[in-house]
Protein backbone atom coordinates (compact mmCIF):
# COMPACT_ATOMS: atom_id res chain seq x y z
CA UNK A 1 0.00 0.00 0.00
CA UNK A 2 1.33 3.43 -0.90
CA UNK A 3 1.36 6.36 1.46
CA UNK A 4 -0.28 9.58 0.30
CA UNK A 5 -0.02 12.99 1.85
CA UNK A 6 -3.09 15.20 1.59
CA UNK A 7 -2.61 18.79 2.67
CA UNK A 8 -5.60 21.01 3.39
CA UNK A 9 -4.60 24.67 3.61
CA UNK A 10 -5.79 26.15 6.91
CA UNK A 11 -7.84 28.94 5.36
CA UNK A 12 -11.45 29.81 6.10
CA UNK A 13 -13.29 32.52 4.21
CA UNK A 14 -16.01 33.86 6.48
CA UNK A 15 -18.39 36.78 6.56
CA UNK A 16 -21.42 38.02 4.74
CA UNK A 17 -20.87 37.78 1.00
CA UNK A 18 -17.65 35.76 1.27
CA UNK A 19 -18.89 33.24 -1.31
CA UNK A 20 -18.20 35.74 -4.08
CA UNK A 21 -14.51 35.70 -3.10
CA UNK A 22 -14.12 31.93 -3.06
CA UNK A 23 -13.72 31.55 -6.83
CA UNK A 24 -10.62 33.73 -6.88
CA UNK A 25 -9.14 31.93 -3.89
CA UNK A 26 -9.86 28.48 -5.32
CA UNK A 27 -8.26 29.41 -8.64
CA UNK A 28 -5.06 30.34 -6.80
CA UNK A 29 -4.86 26.75 -5.50
CA UNK A 30 -4.51 25.50 -9.11
CA UNK A 31 -6.76 22.50 -8.50
CA UNK A 32 -7.82 20.11 -11.25
CA UNK A 33 -10.86 18.67 -9.46
CA UNK A 34 -12.45 18.91 -6.03
CA UNK A 35 -14.90 16.99 -3.90
CA UNK A 36 -17.88 18.82 -2.41
CA UNK A 37 -19.10 17.04 0.74
CA UNK A 38 -22.51 18.00 2.06
CA UNK A 39 -25.85 16.61 3.20
CA UNK A 40 -29.11 16.19 1.32
CA UNK A 41 -30.81 19.14 3.07
CA UNK A 42 -28.13 21.58 1.89
CA UNK A 43 -28.53 20.24 -1.66
CA UNK A 44 -32.35 20.39 -1.57
CA UNK A 45 -32.37 23.88 -0.05
CA UNK A 46 -30.06 25.21 -2.78
CA UNK A 47 -27.21 26.14 -0.47
CA UNK A 48 -24.82 23.55 -1.91
CA UNK A 49 -25.81 24.77 -5.37
CA UNK A 50 -24.46 28.22 -4.55
CA UNK A 51 -21.07 26.64 -3.90
CA UNK A 52 -21.12 24.46 -7.01
CA UNK A 53 -22.16 27.49 -9.08
CA UNK A 54 -18.88 29.14 -8.06
CA UNK A 55 -16.99 26.03 -9.16
CA UNK A 56 -18.89 25.99 -12.47
CA UNK A 57 -18.11 29.67 -13.03
CA UNK A 58 -14.36 29.10 -12.68
CA UNK A 59 -14.47 25.87 -14.72
CA UNK A 60 -13.37 23.55 -11.92
CA UNK A 61 -14.53 19.95 -12.24
CA UNK A 62 -16.02 18.50 -9.06
CA UNK A 63 -17.83 15.51 -7.60
CA UNK A 64 -20.71 16.06 -5.19
CA UNK A 65 -21.15 13.68 -2.27
CA UNK A 66 -24.39 14.39 -0.41
CA UNK A 67 -24.78 11.32 1.76
CA UNK A 68 -23.45 12.89 4.96
CA UNK A 69 -25.71 12.97 7.99
CA UNK A 70 -26.43 16.52 9.19
CA UNK A 71 -24.19 17.42 12.15
CA UNK A 72 -22.30 14.11 11.95
CA UNK A 73 -20.55 12.54 14.90
CA UNK A 74 -17.19 10.83 14.69
CA UNK A 75 -18.99 7.48 14.32
CA UNK A 76 -19.45 7.63 10.56
CA UNK A 77 -17.42 4.60 9.47
CA UNK A 78 -19.85 3.63 6.73
CA UNK A 79 -19.84 7.17 5.36
CA UNK A 80 -16.05 7.31 5.42
CA UNK A 81 -15.93 4.16 3.30
CA UNK A 82 -18.42 5.56 0.77
CA UNK A 83 -16.67 8.91 0.72
CA UNK A 84 -13.47 7.15 -0.24
CA UNK A 85 -15.30 5.65 -3.21
CA UNK A 86 -15.67 9.16 -4.65
CA UNK A 87 -11.91 9.43 -4.93
CA UNK A 88 -11.49 6.13 -6.73
CA UNK A 89 -14.75 5.93 -8.67
CA UNK A 90 -16.21 9.36 -9.52
CA UNK A 91 -19.37 7.72 -10.88
CA UNK A 92 -20.25 6.96 -7.25
CA UNK A 93 -20.88 10.67 -6.68
CA UNK A 94 -23.15 13.00 -8.60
Amino acid sequence: MSTYVYYVPPVNLMGKGCLKDTGTYIQELDLKKTLVVTDKFLVQSGIAGKVTAVLDAIGLDYALYDDVKPNPTCHCDVQKNHLGDCFYDPSYCR
